[in-house]
């Protein structure tokens, strides 16, 4: 809560936890929440006792343990007890998960594992996004494909969208039209469709030339290709 333009935090019977006196909203995370202080930050837990000092000149929120925090121009991530596991040499950090964060030089992006505190890609990325079933899908040059849990890029970088895996399969974009690859970068549909919806229970929902129709996880089309709508299936069965 605010009070005379202060944050603090009360509990559920109104009772002051927190005194009112920092100068930024208070988001607990695994019980620990990055607060301001005229211009530091720190963090405190949920009984307001500094857990790490207020010597930082910016810091977010906790992902999985790890707090992305700038000193200076530069950002690193330090874990719950204020230990650096990214230095401070980055234009930006973001924690992806417990294994890993996507960090940035000026306009270029690339992978950290927190463990090590290690470059695992080079920072040439124009985008990078989370890690779904051991994939995360990259951007390059207005391209996308795949690196793997050790920065390699797995599926080659060719395709003009790539979505995150689902179910292990990803929906792919080329040349306008969308189609399916499996976790080792094997088609399992010609990229043919002008829409197509992630696996749900086994199928997933393509569109071609106003048409739609349902596939399964080898691809095949198990419907005859002549619904304009096909809506969610429930207990087998769909409208």
């Amino acid at each position: 809560v605010k009070v005379n333009g202060k944050y603090g935090s009360i509990d559920s019977v109104g009772n002051q936890v927190i005194p009112f006196k920092y100068d930024s909203y208070i988001y607990f995370f695994g019980g620990l929440a990055s607060v301001k202080l005229g211009n530091p930050y720190g963090v405190i837990n949920k009984m307001g006792q500094v857990v790490i000092p207020f010597i930082y000149d910016g810091a977010t929120m906790f992902n999985d343990g790890y707090l992305p925090v700038k000193k200076g121009k530069n950002y690193g991530v330090v874990d719950k007890k204020g230990k650096e596991i990214i230095p401070f040499k980055y234009s930006s950090t973001n924690v992806l998960d417990k294994n890993f964060s996507l960090v940035a030089v000026e306009d270029k992006k690339g992978y950290i594992n927190n463990n090590t505190g290690k470059e695992i890609t080079p920072i040439k990325y124009d985008k990078g996004y989370i890690f779904v079933n051991g994939l995360a899908a990259v951007e390059l040059n207005k391209k996308f494909g795949y690196i793997n849990a050790l920065g390699k890029e797995i599926i080659p970088i060719k395709y003009d969208h790539a979505a995150e895996f689902e179910a292990g399969f990803a929906i792919v974009k080329l040349n306008n039209k969308y189609g399916f690859i499996n976790i080792l970068g094997l088609p399992i549909t010609p990229i043919k469709y002008d829409k197509a919806n992630d696996f749900k229970d086994g199928v997933a929902l393509v569109q071609l030339n106003g048409k739609q129709t349902i596939i399964n996880k080898r691809g095949e089309e198990i419907i005859p290709f002549k619904y304009e709508i096909i809506g969610n299936f429930s207990e087998e069965l769909a409208g």
